[in-house]
């Protein structure tokens, strides 16, 4: 993975039950993607946002303007439309 080959450390997930409300250190940047189980990312990011209000999340999401603005009213910091 290109970020992993420039010195960043890499944790991947497969679902957001690992989240655990705020159990878990989300490093210096959350890349999440909409289409998680069992919440969304969107979801997600309301839930991270209850308890850490700095780490930067973006998110991995539709191509949908409203999409786009609830998600960053939510409290990302942006977005990637997909397919990127």
């Amino acid at each position: 993975m290109m970020l992993e080959y420039e010195g960043y450390r890499i944790r991947a997930y497969s679902d957001a039950r690992r989240y655990h409300g705020g159990r878990i250190d989300l490093g210096d940047l959350l890349i999440l993607t909409t289409n998680l189980e069992p919440i969304d990312g969107y979801a997600l990011v309301l839930k991270i946002r209850q308890t850490n209000k700095t780490t930067p999340i973006i998110l991995l999401t539709r191509d949908h303007w409203s999409d786009k603005v609830a998600e960053l009213e939510a409290g990302a910091a942006d977005y990637l439309p997909k397919p990127f």
